[in-house]
């Protein structure tokens, strides 16, 4: 989809919002709407704000209220992690999705599995509409189990190099 589109087509449902609701309209959202639809991944706001061009100077506050807004407009996925900064992504023209999250690196990859999804939706929820679910799957990547063999091997490396030494020690 064209850029130029797929902001038009966002900014109208902004701005049908914010009239809604009787708010301002303002550039600072523009720009972060603009930001946030060039943008792939999972990003904070700080790292969002540091992609706003260098001529727009939006401060932190504003950023971080800009994103909660586009969240309950339906804009972006907001992504509440554990032990860290919350992680945004692109939610525009963007299937709803599962992610699976290494708990050492905080890595956060998405999952397209419908399988996921379906299930999640076809769950009883008494007096409740669902509206979309998100699932999260939270696990070690290979990249950070292989670290673990490597500091585990080293590790037992030095235990029977010291227990050696302490032998030789006794020896005298």
């Amino acid at each position: 989809m064209d850029i130029d589109k797929k902001f038009e087509g966002a900014k109208a449902i902004l701005d049908a919002y914010i009239e809604s609701h009787k708010m301002r309209h303002t550039p600072e959202r523009e720009i972060v709407l603009k930001v946030v639809l060039n943008t792939t991944g999972h990003h904070t706001a700080d790292e969002i704000q540091a992609l706003t061009p260098d001529n727009y100077k939006i401060n932190r506050a504003t950023v971080y209220t800009t994103l909660d807004l586009f969240a309950e407009v339906g804009l972006v996925y907001c992504h509440p992690m554990l032990k860290g900064a919350a992680l945004y992504e692109n939610a525009y023209k963007v299937e709803p999705h599962s992610h699976y999250i290494c708990t050492d690196c905080r890595e956060i990859h998405d999952l397209y599995d419908t399988s996921i999804t379906n299930v999640a939706m076809q769950a009883k929820t008494p007096r409740f509409t669902k509206e979309r679910s998100s699932t999260y799957i939270f696990g070690v990547c290979t990249k950070c189990r292989a670290k673990k063999a490597r500091w585990e091997k080293a590790r037992q490396k030095l235990a029977m190099l010291s227990a050696a030494a302490s032998e030789l020690g006794k020896a005298k």
